[in-house]
């Protein structure tokens, strides 16, 4: 029986590249830590490596940790591999630099002890192939952190990119309004046509309303207003005869449409209700 990975937990691609960076924030460091500090009792170093060969390099481990051990001195192998969220994990002989068998969910004292004694730490790879579950959902899980990157690099560059727009747009226009501002102005010191200009516009607003109320009530006034509401009765009754035509002969796709936006809402509320695995599980199944 395997470990089940979470989608919510990081994967050891993940983990092994925050480790890295550590590792090179540390040397950066005036004084980096010489070596780790021993453990207590009943404690083991556990280190992971992405592959065998990592290892017969004496290259450092992708990830590292304590894990610790039950009180006969054995291993629990589903704490090592939830330490990582791994599906299985497999110790290396030290010596023979070679996976010692399949994977068990628990290692003697004795097998603790001879694979420990060299390197005071046990070694681990993780077996391949992988399950078609796992890899699925590493591959899910990639994807997802992808587009979450590239959905928020894209919405700053459009916030940036509209910032820019706006500001410029602003002070093009700030820049214009003085302008026409200042000519105003210094038109208004020096002629008499800006005061003009306004008297003007008052009188003609006063006339156009005057005209307005008193032609309402004369025949003319009635004409223009029975023409005006006879167009806009036979534009409506066009505009609803030609929507009726379309909606009629699109109807299929109308329905068709309403059907899908129907389902993948009812979807939607279905996998929000759902935990991670049980999501998982339902798109394998709808895929």
């Amino acid at each position: 029986m395997l470990n089940t990975i979470s989608l919510n937990r990081p994967t050891p691609m993940e983990l092994a590249a925050r480790t890295q960076t550590a590792r090179e924030n540390t040397w950066e460091m005036k004084y980096p830590p010489r070596r780790p500090a021993p453990l207590p009792s009943k404690w083991i170093r556990v280190k992971f490596y992405s592959h065998i060969s990592r290892i017969r390099d004496e290259m450092l481990p992708d990830m590292e940790g304590e894990v610790m051990l039950d009180t006969i001195g054995a291993l629990d192998m589903w704490k090592v591999c939830r330490l990582w969220n791994l599906e299985a994990c497999v110790p290396v002989d030290p010596t023979r630099w070679v996976p010692v068998g399949n994977f068990r969910p628990r290692l003697s004292p004795f097998v603790v002890r001879a694979l420990s004694e060299r390197n005071r730490c046990l070694m681990f790879i993780e077996p391949t192939p992988l399950s078609p579950s796992t890899a699925h959902k590493r591959e899910l899980r990639e994807a997802s952190i992808h587009l979450q990157t590239s959905l928020s690099m894209f919405s700053h560059l459009s916030f940036s990119v509209t910032s820019s727009v706006v500001h410029t747009s602003f002070d093009f226009i700030g820049r214009g309004t003085a302008k026409v501002n200042r000519v105003w102005v210094w038109w208004d010191e020096r002629t008499k046509f800006p005061m003009w200009i306004r008297n003007g516009v008052m009188l003609l607003v006063f006339i156009f309303s005057w005209i307005a109320t008193k032609t309402i009530a004369s025949p003319v006034g009635r004409y223009v207003h029975r023409k005006n509401v006879l167009c806009k009765n036979r534009f409506k009754s066009a505009w609803e005869s030609s929507l009726v035509w379309w909606v009629h002969e699109q109807m299929h796709w109308i329905v068709l449409s309403s059907c899908l936006i129907m389902l993948m809402v009812g979807l939607l509320l279905l996998l929000s209700s759902l935990g991670w695995d049980a999501k998982y599980r339902t798109m394998s199944l709808l895929r």
